[in-house]
């Protein structure tokens, strides 16, 4: 149970699960004929084991003064994912998977013993502009691309110090998003609206793990 009986008090935890499958399955079960079930499922895992805790750090750091906190999220799907050597199967599963956790890494190291090199014009300009970010980070503290249509000032999080509560919409983030065989080009977009609705509903649960003063 994704252990919500070591993050609720005992008298809670049956309620909480029963709530999170309401929210996620609308069942007490995953229907895998049924593509929004099984899209809960993987919407279930992804919060619970990283999005809610990601998302609550990153407020944390802000609320206390630490500059800068820069956030990101990583929707861009290329040729090649890591989800289909989680996935454990070779079979061809007619469901859109989106991008998986660590696809990333594609675009930052060389994977030979898993993937062949990145040769999709979109895959190669993502190399570029992923490699850039990074490094212009690391060396430099702004990590704004200036590559071609993604030239842009990405901007970190306020400093959110002083504030009695820091909210979902305080969070200013840049959402990368496209596909490899898309006519379209890559997305690049500051925003400040980070999965509000589910945010806001592990936000409302009895967890333990939850961080007072970030809704």
């Amino acid at each position: 149970m994704y252990s919500i009986p070591w993050s609720v008090p005992e008298k809670d935890v049956e309620t909480t699960w029963k709530n999170i499958t309401d929210f996620f399955l609308r069942a007490d079960y995953v229907n895998v004929s049924n593509l929004d079930s099984v899209q809960g499922f993987i919407d279930l895992n992804s919060d619970r084991y990283f999005t809610y805790g990601v998302y609550q750090s990153a407020l944390t750091h802000a609320s206390k003064g630490l500059n800068d906190v820069f956030f990101h999220k990583f929707n861009y799907r290329g040729e090649y994912s890591y989800g289909d050597h989680y996935a454990a199967t070779t079979r061809n599963i007619n469901f859109n998977w989106g991008t998986s956790h660590t696809d990333e890494f594609l675009y930052l190291f060389t994977s030979s013993k898993l993937f062949p090199p990145l040769t999709a014009e979109k895959d190669v300009q993502m190399i570029e502009i992923v490699t850039q970010i990074w490094t212009d980070f690391a060396i430099k503290g702004d990590p704004s691309p200036t590559i071609g249509t993604a030239t842009f000032k990405w901007r970190p999080l306020p400093n959110l110090s002083g504030q009695e509560v820091v909210k979902n919409s305080d969070l200013v983030y840049l959402q990368i998003e496209g596909n490899y065989n898309s006519p379209d080009n890559i997305i690049f977009d500051i925003r400040n609206d980070f999965m509000t609705e589910r945010m806001l509903f592990w936000n409302s649960l009895p967890l333990m793990e939850k961080i007072k003063g970030v809704e």
